[in-house]
This record gives structure tokens, sequence and C-alpha cells, in this order.
């Protein structure tokens, strides 16, 4: 029996049209992929079958019954699963909660144990909330939640956005998995290439209406017809070459593996060995002690002689004293980590940047770039003077075409965030959660820690020729700290 077939369908937002006409089809156990510009009307396509808009006209069948008219629940109970963008667990609700909501509607495979086995992850978090879930957590929760309703049919909308390449890599083996346990998939997706590699047919949508149907196959065998249909073009950084320092864990591991997603060759630095970064990226490890400055000038000389176009300064650490206590060796080794070692590795590789006439320069500097926290003067000190060196080479590099710019984020979900969360739990008496609000999110409007992905975002657009005009800026991402 055929799991989806709508035919003539329209769709509204209030009193705004959004699907013209739609017709499509998912065949029993068949992965198909909706593709399209941004604003297309995959999301408005799900979220019809689902029977999250009131307004529809046209049919839609599912296994053969038409549901038109039917509410969201009626709709799942036919075996309908939906896994929405962005996620939409809830946030303060256990990840054991968020699954034992669903368990049990509907009889079939998928019992709570079976997805923790696809899923060991949520096991070892299942008593974690929500909100403290990182997005390819939050991701494999509403995977988890859809599968718990042992759907015949599954919708995704955008399942790989913002997820590493690791996490993306074992969402898209579920999906196969699921395909081979006899699930029909309908998979709307901004990544082409991934959603190509999955899919056995696709529809790409433009303005509400399909502009091609055809098997996945095809497309995938041509490129350039893809950037015609979707506007979505090769990896935006394909053929660029980057240095991402501290890449071994928290911002510069979210970072490197974006870049890596992107299709750029990454150059992973940290003190400790990543040689298995750079293996699962396909890259090359470097290793060096950023607190010896002879140790920096060797990595500079190696980086520059493989090319480097990128240039991501975030390598740090943290230590906390009163001024009159602060031991004068670990200030200076924060000085020469993330305010000496930048400037150096600016020295070796900004001359090849220049000699190509394309560069990018980002410094991972800090909230604490812009304002000040007692006890921390070597920290603060060191992003106030890397915000002051990212200026100052912005204007001397801007001619060449190379950009310099600084991200100053506040708290971010890190290990070594996370380290100090439970130690101030200790000292303090009070839970983990509580240090977060009370503490360290005090001075943010909005209170949630920073997940490292969403940084990593940032970097990305700070390295695309869409952010060419923006040179010598700082760009928090506060939760709203810097607007008091």
């Amino acid at each position: 029996m055929r799991a989806l077939e709508l035919a003539g369908l329209d769709a509204f937002y209030g009193k705004s049209h959004i699907l013209h006409g739609m017709g499509l089809k998912v065949e029993a156990g068949e992965l198909v992929a909706l593709l399209g510009r941004n604003g297309a009307g995959k999301t408005t396509t799900l979220k019809a079958v689902m029977g999250l808009l009131p307004r529809r006209r046209g049919r839609i069948l599912v296994f053969g019954r038409e549901t038109v008219h039917e509410p969201p629940h009626r709709v799942a109970l036919l075996g309908v699963g939906y896994v929405p963008e962005g996620r939409r667990v809830f946030p303060y609700l256990t990840v054991e909660e968020n699954l034992r909501l669903v368990q049990g509607k509907r009889p079939g495979p998928f019992s709570l144990e079976r997805v923790y086995e696809i899923f060991p992850r949520l096991w070892e978090r299942r008593r974690h909330l929500g909100r403290q879930l990182s997005g390819g957590e939050q991701e494999m929760l509403a995977i988890a939640r859809a599968l718990l309703l042992n759907p015949r049919l599954l919708l995704l909308d955008e399942p790989s956005q913002g997820l590493a390449p690791l996490v993306v890599r074992l969402v898209a083996e579920v999906l196969r998995g699921l395909k081979k346990e006899g699930v029909s998939l309908l998979l709307a997706e901004q990544n082409a290439h991934l959603a190509l590699d999955l899919a056995d047919r696709v529809y790409v949508l433009d303005d509400g209406r399909v502009a091609y149907e055809g098997e996945a196959r095809a497309l995938r065998e041509d490129p350039e017809r893809v950037r015609a249909l979707t506007g979505v073009a090769a990896m935006s950084l394909m053929g660029k070459t980057v240095l991402v320092t501290g890449a071994g864990s928290g911002i510069g591991l979210a970072m490197a593996r974006a870049f890596a997603r992107e299709g750029a060759r990454v150059l992973v630095h940290d003190v400790r060995d990543a040689r298995w970064l750079a293996e699962e990226l396909g890259g090359v490890f470097l290793q060096a002690d950023l607190a010896d400055p002879q140790a920096v000038e060797a990595l500079g000389k190696e980086a520059a002689a493989l090319g480097v176009d990128i240039l991501v300064n975030n390598a740090g650490f943290q230590h906390i004293d009163p001024v009159e206590a602060f031991p004068l060796e670990t200030w200076q080794a924060m000085i020469q980590v993330m305010l000496t070692a930048p400037f150096q590795l600016i020295k070796a590789l900004i001359p090849g940047m220049k000699a190509k006439g394309w560069g990018r320069i980002i410094n991972v500097a800090s909230v604490h770039g812009l304002v000040a926290s007692p006890y921390k003067s070597a920290y603060i000190s060191a992003k106030h003077g890397l915000v002051g060196l990212t200026k100052t080479v912005a204007l001397e590099a801007g001619p060449y075409g190379v950009t310099v710019n600084a991200i100053a984020p506040a708290y971010v979900r890190t290990p070594l965030v996370e380290g100090q969360i439970q130690d101030q739990a200790r000292t303090l008496g009070i839970s983990p959660e509580e240090v977060v609000e009370k503490v360290f999110l005090a001075q943010a409007a909005i209170k949630r820690l920073i997940e490292p992905e969403e940084v990593a975002e940032l970097a990305l657009f700070l390295a695309s020729d869409k952010a060419a005009a923006i040179t010598g800026a700082v760009l928090p991402i506060d939760l709203g700290w810097t607007a008091r």
C-alpha cells in the first residue's frame, strides 16, 4: 500500500497561500527527499501532512485514508511520526520523561530499550533536562520520540541542521536502518548532498510548487542541476584550508567539524593528541604547546607551508585568583597562549593570505574581551588584547582581501565550563542547574548556555564570501549580557 499521496494540495498560513496544487507520492519502504530554497514550502508540506495547518484543501492520503480534515493526533495514530525543525523537545523534562510521554501509544518494534540501543548517548543522558542537551543530542531525542510512536511513515524536517559531521553521519545511518526495516520516510532537507545520498526519489519545490520530480541518482550525478534547482551550491569552503587551534574539544571541536562539513581541509591543532579528530575529518594533525613561543613559531611555519586560507585562533584556558595571589608564571602562560600565540600565527600566515588576495582570520575572544569580572585578570587582559589585535590587523589586511574578526561568546557548554559548574555547585552547596541560572547566567537575558555549534556557525559565516564586507568587528554571542 502507498504510504502517502498528495494531490492538488493547497495550504495556507492565515491569508498567505503557500502550497499551490502540490502533488507527491511516497511508496511503502521508500525514502523521498524534499529539496528547495528556504521558503519553498518544504516545512509547510510536512505540517500539512501532519494536520498542523488549519487551512488545507485538496487530497492527502495516508495509507489509503483521506486525512485532509483530520487533526494531528488522528494522523499520528495512523502511524505517522514527525520530527519537526528545531527539535521541539520539552526543555524542563528529562530525556526519559520526554520519551515516556509517547511510549505505548501504538504497538510495534520500537520500545524505550530499542531507542536507547539506537542512540546510546540518550541512555547516558537520560536524567538530563532537554535544555541541557547539545543540538545533536536534541535531534537524537526528537527522532527517538517519533520512533516510540512506531511509525510506518516518518516525516523529518531539516534533521541535519546545525549538527556536527559525526552526528549527521549517525542520523544518516539511523535513517538508512529505518528504511531497511520497511519504514517509509519523507525527508525535508536543506543539505542537498545528504538528502540525495539517502533518497530513492526527490521532489524539488519552488514557491510552493513542484519544480522537479525524479530519481535521486540523476541529481547526484548532475551537481550543476542541483545548484540550479535548489540554490544550494557545492560545499562553500571546498578547496580552502583552515587551521583551528585548540580543536580537540569544546568550541574548537565544533568549529573543526563545521569547517570540514563545508568542504575545507582542516588542520587540527591541540596541545594533546587529537589525531583521532584529524582522521575523522580527513585533515592533518599539528601538535604544539602554544605556551612555548618557539613551538608556536614552528607551528606557524608548518601551517604556512600547507597553505592556510583561514586561521581560527581558539585555544585558551582559565585560572581564577585575586590579583595579589595570581601566579606570575600563570599570567605569562595565559597571555602567551591567548594573545601572543595568535599574534605569532597571524604574523606567520598573513603573508600567504595577502599573496592570494583572500584570507580569513577569526579570533575567538570572549564576552570578557568586552567586559570584566573579578579574579580573572589574565584571561580578561588577554581577551581585551585579542580584541585590539583583531581591529589593528583588520585595518592592515583589508586592502589585500583579508578580513579579521573576533567572536565574543559568553558561557559555552564545553568540558571546561561543565567542570566549572560542578566545582561551583560543590563550593556553594547548590545544584548545577542553580549554578548555571544564578551564577553564570545572572547577567544574561536568555537563561541557557550557548552550544559550541552556535559559535561554529558564526565562524562559518565570517569565513564565507557573504561576510566579505565585515572586518574589524567584534561579534558577541552573549545571550544579551552586554546589552545592559
